[in-house]
């Protein structure tokens, strides 16, 4: 430690400089009789002054900061003997950097001069919380888990196509495919590969209607997919902002800024444009179909879904049952499977039976039921890891991206026919969904940073109004949790509908991000 006010904690524009006397250093000054020796010495404090001692020792009596003398004694100004002073400053400085760094504590910091505090009075110079993990360590497994999210994505989508056309019974399909996720949840429950959430009778019937909205959304998802083709329903599916924004509206009669809403006029017309048949002007029947109502059924379902989540689940109680965001979704996984196994059985299952049976390879059809219903659980999975990892906006840019990667690959590996109406329709809903993601996400910041502001200004209430009157007065952690410090909130995705981390209930005609 005695390197340590030498590791380039001294300002460069002076080689000699008096420490604060409070704090417990060393300083460095050079010796008068050599140009290239230098000095570490005691404590300012030290009484003594011989040569080359500190220069914080020769202050005066009466508190006043002693005059610094020049770098060199009178007379003397040769620039060979600087340079060495330069040189072995620069080396002096390297040595003792590599030192320090050695002999710091953990959780120990800097002062803004340079000195080395303790733990407890350390002070970070940025406004990132000290928890957060570094960047660099948060880079790969962010670019891995996004790679997995796009990949399971359209393999999904993909496969679900390619099963639906040699199983038509989507409701069946549907539920193997969330029933596949038991067989990985439960496994990581039972061994402790994953900790498990404490459930009860009073959670699961707050998780009967999301979970009932979400599996007739996922049924009505695989049944557009079915009848229509996978680009055309997720074209439709894109309108989801649109959508979220009317049943927002209709259910707390809250609606965004205007700025926020405008970015919804190019999704509406974009997924418009795209229903276009080929040679008429403006024939749009295609939106009335029923691939395109079941897409937009589903889209409603996933909405509300949403919506209920935030309405029903707080934070503090996620918290006390261990229901983080992966925990949240294999809850709801198996409340959805539970909830959908009796009426998909009632409507499709002797039909589905029948057909199973009298195919030639009924093992290897199973195979691939299980393998999508893993892709469709894998998927979302890696999306909350990667929201997990990302600031709103750039959830936003990746939910984009996903999209047009599920589209790409309809078009790759199914063959489906796109034409330029639904081409240029669906880049410009993309390019909406994409503006309305970052206004929201800006609208949302604003929002925080106004209700803080009020908070700020607000004048205190009296003791008798329920209010804490002094600031003495120990405060529960729950009182001191702020939406600003949690996790980014998840992307507008209605496939992750009632599984993001859902925000304090806000009264009627206050905007919610």
């Amino acid at each position: 430690l005695c390197w340590a006010p030498a590791a380039g904690l001294l300002p460069r524009a002076s080689p000699l400089l008096d420490r604060h006397p409070k704090t417990h250093s060393v300083t460095w000054a050079p010796s008068s009789s050599s140009s290239s020796s230098r000095r570490i010495l005691d404590h300012p404090t030290s009484g003594s002054r011989r040569r080359g001692a500190p220069l914080a020792a020769a202050s005066q009596s009466d508190g006043a900061p002693a005059r610094r003398p020049s770098f060199w004694p009178d007379g003397v100004s040769s620039c060979v003997g600087r340079l060495a002073a330069r040189r072995a400053s620069w080396s002096c400085r390297r040595r003792a950097g590599s030192l320090l760094r050695r002999a710091t504590p953990p959780g120990a910091g800097r002062r803004g001069d340079g000195v080395v505090v303790a733990a407890s009075s350390a002070v970070s110079t940025t406004d990132a919380p000290a928890d957060a993990p570094r960047f660099s360590s948060r880079l790969v497994p962010l670019f891995f888990f996004l790679a997995l999210w796009y990949a399971f994505n359209a393999a999904f989508n993909v496969q679900n196509k390619v099963i639906l056309n040699q199983f038509p019974y989507p409701w069946a399909v549907s539920w193997a495919q969330l029933a596949a996720g038991l067989l990985f949840v439960i496994p990581a429950w039972a061994t402790g590969a994953r900790k498990r959430p404490i459930v009860d009778a009073p959670l699961l019937l707050k998780f009967a209607p999301i979970a009932a909205l979400h599996c007739t959304g996922h049924g009505l998802q695989v049944s557009s997919m079915g009848a229509g083709s996978v680009f055309f329903t997720h074209v439709i599916k894109a309108a989801e902002p649109f959508i979220g924004t009317l049943v927002l509206f209709a259910f707390t009669r809250t609606i965004a800024p205007w700025w926020v809403n405008l970015c919804l006029v190019p999704i509406v017309g974009g997924v418009a444009y795209a229903a276009v048949k080929p040679g008429s002007v403006f024939d749009v029947s295609a939106l009335w179909g029923f691939a395109s109502l079941a897409a937009l059924g589903s889209t409603v379902a996933f909405a509300v879904a949403k919506l209920l989540a935030k309405q029903l689940m707080s934070k503090s109680m996620k918290k006390e049952r261990n229901l983080d965001a992966a925990n949240n979704y294999a809850v709801l996984t198996c409340c959805s499977s539970a909830l959908l196994f009796l009426p998909s059985m009632l409507g499709q299952g002797p039909a589905a039976y029948a057909a199973l049976s009298e195919m030639e390879r009924p093992a290897l059809f199973l195979r691939d039921l299980l393998g999508c219903g893993f892709l469709y659980y894998g998927y979302n999975e890696m999306g909350f890891r990667v929201l997990d990892l990302l600031s709103p906006v750039s959830a936003a840019v990746a939910n984009t991206l996903k999209r047009v990667v599920v589209l790409l690959a309809a078009v790759a590996f199914l063959g489906e026919h796109v034409d330029s109406h639904r081409i240029i329709g669906a880049s410009l809903a993309m390019l909406g969904v994409l503006l309305y993601s970052i206004a929201k996400a800006k609208a949302g910041k604003l929002a925080r940073a106004q209700a803080a502001a009020a908070e700020a200004t607000a004048p205190p209430l009296a003791k008798g109004d329920g209010a804490v009157a002094s600031s003495s007065h120990p405060v529960s952690p729950e009182t001191t949790t702020s939406s600003s410090s949690s996790k980014p909130p998840l992307h507008d995705d209605d496939e992750h509908a009632g599984k993001g981390v859902p925000g304090a209930v806000q009264p009627p005609g206050t905007w919610q991000p």
